[in-house]
């Protein structure tokens, strides 16, 4: 019976090429079995880069019981209220170092910033990328972009640095960043472009599923992904399983493959995992 086998594990998916299918959506089989293994007892839940806003709207009806873990670990917070339990952000000297070594190389990132407690994204209009300018397009009604002054830049309790460029002008930023701040750079599965981001430390999927981990007192931890970005959650993952479409490395660090994305790879798993094993 479920309740019996999961209920000491803990297993979290990544949502964007993982959970979700090609179309950034949670297919109908998608929900209807999670939903259903977690009224039975499965301990779900997800981790993924997006913010809270972001994430709800593309797990609607997913009913989960536990905290998500969003903006690559930055936060983990009540799907449903948007309380925080665990909060990562930059000191003052570390977000002027980071924007200091991005203006350094000619990149403008995106700031994502608690201001008086509320979310917002800033952004220097004049000095926007292409791949920005396209992401911006789709987010013309989102109440946390904030145009500002390169000046006005580093207002708030600071949490995530941003960019969407070039490779080429993004790996040497990365060599540099990577050595002081956990920084990712990752190719994003549906526009095919490369982003780049750069967190606090402590910000990762795996110190975020470790927190989870002890709060609950769960004994093991079961991950899914398919980029660079879920390897932390498998390092400190008891089982770690790719989707079919994963990244060739996420899948060599794997315990095991299982369908992909479009074929509801991690549900049809955790069904017969914890019915048919």
């Amino acid at each position: 019976m479920c309740k019996a086998k999961c209920s000491k594990t803990l297993f979290v998916s990544d949502l964007d090429g993982t959970l979700l299918n090609h179309n950034q959506t949670l297919s109908d089989k998608t929900r209807a079995t999670l939903n259903s293994l977690i009224g039975e007892g499965l301990c779900f839940t997800y981790a993924t880069a997006r913010s809270l806003t972001s994430a709800r709207e593309v797990t609607q009806g997913l009913n989960l019981k536990l905290p998500v873990i969003v903006y690559n670990g930055a936060f983990v917070q009540e799907a449903d209220s948007g309380n925080t339990a665990i909060a990562r952000q930059f000191s003052f000297a570390e977000k002027s170092d980071i924007l200091t070594i991005f203006l350094r190389y000619g990149v403008y990132p995106r700031v994502y910033a608690l201001h008086n407690g509320k979310e917002k994204f800033s952004y220097v209009e004049e000095q926007l990328s292409e791949g920005t300018l396209r992401y911006l397009a789709k987010r013309r009604l989102d109440q946390r972009a904030n145009p500002v002054s390169e000046g006005q830049l580093l207002y708030g309790d600071v949490f995530c640095f941003s960019s969407i460029d070039d490779y080429d002008k993004l790996l040497p930023l990365y060599g540099v960043l990577k050595e002081k701040y956990h920084t990712v750079l990752y190719q994003d599965p549906y526009t095919g472009d490369d982003w780049l981001e750069v967190l606090p430390n402590r910000a990762t999927k795996a110190d975020a599923i470790l927190a989870l981990k002890e709060l609950y007192g769960f004994e093991r931890v079961v991950v899914f992904g398919d980029e660079k970005n879920d390897l932390s959650m498998f390092a400190v993952s008891d089982e770690s399983y790719a989707v079919a479409n994963a990244n060739e490395e996420v899948k060599q660090m794997a315990s095991g493959v299982i369908g992909s994305n479009t074929c509801d790879g991690v549900a049809e798993f955790l069904r017969s995992f914890l019915y048919l094993s």
